[in-house]
């Protein structure tokens, strides 16, 4: 059964497609009334189609708090969930659709802050036989879902946006955590096309030795510092700070006293050295004089 879409400023077919998981004739299939794909506008209606019933090869969906794919490092990916849920919805995940903090009613927004344009979010939440639209419906008819689900739609979100920032720059992987966080935050708010609209950050980012305060400048010199302020201003200051990161330094694992060596005593026991120490006084204090 399709599933609606509603293409927002800035979308091409290709990008829908590829953002959930389609081939673009495999879109096209369900939305015939569209004669030429590079043709589409803002608030135009279109349909995904359904979840197919057999999915044999596909990968597991994650579970909470685990990457999906285990792309993205594990301690990496922790501190990004714990921000996210901080700054998309202070801290208390939303099982019940709620109005987007900019778009208001127009934007419904479910879990930790995951939209019908989520990446996966509409194959995800058919895979679990839910209503895609009771799931986002606003108020009396809503459907919940679990802590389970926000967090597992969330984790599809990240490694769709870290697959995008892999392709976009090379580098990506060699780039200190605090600006891999920061970078994925900011995405994971904005979307691509907007990141990408940020163009002297992204010519930042370019350089082959990047200068991570440039970046922080750039990023927050823009209209998304203004809508939010302080989440501009805590991500930024975290890119920032990657220009002096160090890797933490592993704890070596505490030393342990090893037990001391047993002694053989005449009676065929094994006994460790002090018990044998008391053992031979013992047997002179017996020993008749």
């Amino acid at each position: 059964m399709p599933v609606p879409y509603t293409v927002e400023r800035g979308d091409t077919l290709s990008q829908i497609a590829a953002t959930n998981g389609l081939t673009l004739k495999q879109l096209l299939t369900v939305n015939p009334g569209i004669t030429n794909p590079n043709e589409i506008y803002a608030g135009q209606d279109i349909n995904l189609p359904g979840v197919p019933q057999t999915t044999t090869t596909s990968a597991p969906l994650p579970q909470p708090g685990q990457p999906a794919g285990g792309t993205l490092l594990k301690t990496v990916q922790q501190k990004l969930m714990d921000q996210i849920i901080m700054d998309e919805v202070s801290g208390n995940i939303r099982l019940n659709a709620h109005p987007d903090p900019i778009h208001g009613d127009k934007v419904p927004t479910i879990g930790i802050g995951t939209t019908r344009q989520s990446p996966g979010a509409i194959t995800y939440l058919l895979s679990k036989n839910y209503d895609p639209d009771k799931v986002f419906k606003i108020g009396e008819g809503s459907q919940a879902i679990t802590e389970a689900d926000a967090r597992a739609m969330t984790n599809l979100a990240f490694n769709k946006n870290e697959s995008f920032l892999k392709k976009t720059f090379p580098s990506y992987s060699q780039w200190p955590e605090p600006a891999q966080i920061g970078l994925q935050n900011q995405l994971y708010q904005l979307g691509p096309t907007s990141f990408m609209g940020f163009k002297n950050m992204v010519n930042a980012l370019r350089q082959d030795k990047v200068n991570w305060g440039s970046v922080a400048d750039h990023g927050f010199d823009s209209k998304w510092a203004t809508q939010t302020p302080n989440r501009a201003k805590r991500v930024t200051d975290q890119i920032r700070s990657a220009d002096t990161w160090k890797p933490p330094t592993p704890t070596p694992p505490k030393a342990t006293t090893p037990l001391p060596a047993e002694t053989t005593h005449k009676a065929g026991h094994y006994l460790y050295p002090t018990t044998a120490i008391c053992a031979s006084n013992m047997a002179k204090d017996l020993k008749p004089n």
